[in-house]
């Protein structure tokens, strides 16, 4: 279990990158034992990370030797969900070119993100949407059919009940009773 308290945020950077330009963010609560993952990483293409930007862009420069970790700064917390926070803090107000994911997804991002994924589903699965409406409509057809006596009198259809419960007609209904 790692000791949140040991929290800090980390960049990798080219030696000879003296603006930032070219760098990546990272938090963790071991900076050693993280330095030596992205080594790793870098080098063993049996690794799955292994072609992730930043290391291309390191085997690319010169290799692991032309680059280092440098501390940004200590960041003591209580869990990795506020580590991954303060890791977004910085990669918002850094900008690294080389980060591919994002640590932490605000909800606003995550709802946008859902409803475009969601969108492209139902353009691109029309005739399979609409065969499972159709599916399903005939298997509950019989229920959606049944009819009840609502509280104010009148007779509504069981699946329209919630409906007529906000209607003028209902409310009228109601209060004459």
């Amino acid at each position: 279990m790692p000791d949140y308290s040991k929290g800090c945020i980390y960049k990798i950077k080219h030696k000879d990158d003296f603006d930032d330009e070219n760098i990546y963010i990272g938090s963790t609560c071991n900076l050693i034992r993280r330095r030596n993952r992205h080594k790793n990483l870098c080098n063993d293409f049996n690794l799955k990370d292994y072609n992730r930007n930043i290391y291309k862009y390191i085997r690319d420069n010169g290799g692991w030797e032309q680059f280092i970790v440098l501390k940004i700064c200590d960041f003591p917390c209580n869990s990795k969900s506020e580590l991954n926070i303060e890791e977004r803090r910085y990669l918002d107000l850094m900008k690294p070119k080389l980060n591919m994911i994002r640590s932490y997804v605000y909800k606003e991002e995550a709802y946008e993100r859902d409803k475009e994924k969601n969108k492209k589903y139902r353009e691109n699965n029309k005739e399979k949407i609409a065969e499972k409406k159709k599916e399903w409509y005939e298997n509950n057809k019989e229920q959606l059919a049944e009819k009840i006596t609502c509280e104010c009198g009148s007779e509504v259809r069981k699946n329209k009940i919630q409906r007529h419960r906000k209607t003028i007609k209902h409310q009228e209904l109601i209060k004459k009773n």
